[in-house]
């Protein structure tokens, strides 16, 4: 299950890297480039050789992948606003500039928020001039996987990865290489070939992945010369020469250690060759390609973790490091963040062989960023503990993305019914699986408290079979195969235990209520105030706007029960119609109570408008109507909400904290209310009657709700995970 440490040590459950990755994270740090036809690229950014405003196309950060992962995401959760930015990132690779089918990898505003281009990476810093065909075919395979999954602009991407195959196959040398380095007119750089003949197998992915979609004979033989090159003069002495071989953390020149018996040997461009023969058994039937391929994916596998050193520092248990990959035969971290990378890998071998080996250790991979976010690794020189952030795109967000590119394939634990494996993947452990007579039997336990019934989905069984499920000695019922491949939600107040855990709400608002209830979640017992109520998915208020005096602060308020007094929430805000000319406030509340005269607790707030008029406010509610005391008062542009905001407010003993989208905005300390709980509310006021109409112009369309306990408010650590 994954688990954070350091900023992340309150996360748990993939549901809560959701929104602080994808929510709060992305958004926070996106940076848009103006493109040359007037539309607008972006990504989350990074900083590098140009500047602190750079967004990488490159085999190390690769901005696309991460879009991918979060455009899946935000499509799975109809979060239209976070599919746009993610858009943006596909809209830079498709405008970026370049000549005869090659382009730019790295896209930075300058000091005069102009746009400047450099080739990639191509070195331990960065390559500004010319262009490199190990950038241009990763990020090309990735709009490829765009275009593959139809989400918005794939109908454009083809004509951009056509005319890069022409450029990379008009260079691609006699004996299969392809040339991965050029000047700034295309010509090859001879100097730098030695140096980076496994670059090859990413452009053979690059290859076979546009032939699976544009049957071009030339894409497939092109791409069967380079394996064929691949096999005979890198393969044989593990010759895996890429640029992060020679110019990376352990710099060295072409040379065979004695001591050792092996040349120098890096595992970048080496999981992109493992891939691409299993793409060309994909596309050809061949099944030699995936013998091939399986043989290289166990010398890839010679890097992956099956221990965590206990000599390392700051470790939160035996199983921390479990599962995540090294970098190169010269260098010493542990848990890189291309374990993430090639956890896919493993599972798509999994899914073409249907070896549960590949299943356990893909799941490995992919779980293992999680305990070192958001750094890149852990002990970077073989000692030590976490090691620096490089780039949301080597850490967080990569992470993320290669569970969101299996989630329907994994999603909270999966079965594999031919070998009776069961894994956990989302907060489960799997601790028994048993198959047979038709029964399938697993017990599953949780140390975390879930709001949505998990999902176990169940591989490898009979077509058209059918099977009676029991979960922990409870039939959930018989399900034929196809819907055990789907997924079956599991209930989990009837089968997990989860004794002691803190209480966590969420909720999407789906269905119509008036007032808003949830099955008696939600609570609002002021008579003197307005009520909650959804429709079509938003939560908003009921007031009528137009009343005067104290009658004006008959806020509209829904609430929890049975938090402890440490408590967060957050929501994302609906604003469909900012309107400056009324008070339209979304707030947050904290120790919230209520009586039919008399409410207590603490609202947190901003105004629905991003200029100069905008604001956030921390209230004490004292308890009657129209009587409340400021705690905060934070006025301007800073401080407004705007549509898909992420508004978030905790309180931690007497310490009450605001922020929008991760961004902190407010803190106070007042030691008055000690009980209560966190809940949702709406103001609005407009002097000319304009009230009731607007609404429905503003509210929430999602919120989550925690209980805070003492390993959310401090160092000690999260609950560490159970081997399977």
């Amino acid at each position: 299950m994954p688990f954070g440490t350091g900023p992340y040590k309150d996360l748990a459950l993939f549901d809560q890297w959701r929104q602080r990755v994808w929510d709060e994270e992305s958004r926070k740090a996106w940076l848009q480039i103006a493109l040359p036809d007037g539309s607008t690229g972006g990504g989350v950014s990074t900083s590098r050789a140009l500047g602190p405003r750079s967004v990488y196309l490159s085999s190390w950060f690769n901005s696309l992948r991460t879009a991918f992962g979060m455009a899946l995401y935000a499509r799975r959760t109809r979060n239209d606003d976070l599919l746009r930015l993610a858009s943006q990132t596909t809209e830079l690779a498709l405008q970026s500039p370049g000549a005869n089918g090659a382009f730019k990898c790295i896209a930075a505003l300058n000091k005069d928020n102009q746009p400047v281009w450099g080739a990639g990476d191509g070195s331990g810093g960065s390559t500004i001039q010319g262009y490199l065909g190990y950038d241009m075919s990763w990020t090309a395979y990735w709009l490829l996987r765009w275009r593959e999954a139809q989400l918005p602009g794939h109908e454009r991407i083809l004509p951009r990865c056509q005319g890069l195959a022409r450029f990379l196959i008009a260079r691609q040398q006699p004996d299969g290489m392809f040339a991965t380095f050029f000047d700034e007119a295309g010509n090859p750089l001879k100097d730098k070939a030695p140096f980076a003949i496994a670059e090859t197998g990413p452009v053979s992915l690059f290859l076979l992945k546009l032939y699976e979609a544009d049957r071009q004979p030339e894409y497939l033989d092109a791409a069967k010369k380079g394996l064929a090159f691949l096999e005979k003069d890198v393969l044989p002495q593990r010759k895996w020469y890429d640029f992060e071989t020679f110019w990376s953390c352990s710099p060295r020149g072409i040379g065979f250690d004695a001591r050792t018996g092996q040349w120098p040997a890096n595992d970048l461009a080496l999981g992109q060759a493992v891939a691409a023969f299993l793409q060309a058994w994909r596309v050809t039937g061949d099944r030699a390609y995936l013998g091939k391929g399986e043989s290289l994916l166990d010398y890839l596998l010679l890097y992956q973790q099956c221990w965590t050193n206990p000599l390392l520092e700051g470790l939160t248990g035996p199983t921390m490091l479990l599962g995540g990959f090294t970098t190169q035969n010269s260098d010493a971290e542990w848990s890189d963040a291309r374990q993430s990378q090639f956890g896919n890998i493993l599972l798509d071998y999994y899914r073409a062989t249907g070896k549960a080996e590949y299943l356990e250790r893909g799941v490995a991979a992919l779980r293992a960023q999680f305990p070192i976010s958001p750094s890149e690794n852990w002990a970077h020189g073989g000692y030590g503990g976490k090691a620096g952030v490089s780039s949301f795109h080597w850490g967080s967000g990569s992470g993320m993305a290669g569970i969101e590119i299996d989630e329907e394939f994994l999603h909270d634990a999966i079965v594999d019914i031919a070998s009776g494996t069961g894994l956990g993947v989302n907060g489960l452990n799997v601790t028994k699986c048993g198959v047979g007579d038709g029964k399938i039997a697993i017990e599953i336990n949780s140390p975390f408290p879930w709001q949505r019934e998990p999902v176990v989905a169940f591989r490898n069984l009979r077509p058209s079979g059918s099977y009676a499920l029991v979960v922990n000695g409870i039939t959930l019922g018989v399900y034929q195969s196809a819907e055990l491949e789907k997924g079956v939600a599991v209930p989990a107040k009837d089968v997990l235990s989860t004794a002691g855990a803190l209480p966590t709400y969420s909720t999407a608002f789906d269905g119509d209520e008036d007032p808003l209830s949830e099955g008696g979640k939600w609570i609002n017992n002021g008579l003197d105030w307005t009520r909650i109520r959804k429709h079509g998915g938003i939560a908003h208020g009921t007031q009528s706007g137009t009343n005067q005096g104290d009658r004006r602060y008959d806020d509209s308020y829904a609430h929890l029960s049975g938090f402890p007094p440490d408590q967060e929430a957050w929501a994302q805000v609906h604003i469909a119609k900012p309107d400056p000319s009324c008070h339209q406030e979304l707030e947050i509340l904290l120790r919230w109570t209520s009586s039919p005269h008399n409410t207590t607790g603490y609202e947190c707030f901003a105004r629905c408008v991003n200029d100069g008029s905008s604001y956030l406010q921390i209230v004490r509610w004292e308890g009657p109507l129209g009587k409340f005391t400021y705690l905060a008062d934070k006025r301007g542009a800073d401080y407004g909400l705007k549509d898909g905001d992420t508004l978030k407010a905790s309180v931690v003993g007497n310490v009450i904290t605001v922020s929008v989208n991760g961004v902190e905005k407010a803190q106070v300390k007042d030691d008055t209310w000690k009980m209560g709980n966190p809940g949702i509310g709406t103001f609005l006021f407009c002097d000319d009657g304009r009230g009731v109409g607007s609404n429905t112009d503003f509210g929430f369309r999602s919120f989550t709700a925690r209980g805070l306990g003492e390993s959310q408010r401090t160092n000690s650590g999260p609950v560490t995970p159970q081997p399977h």
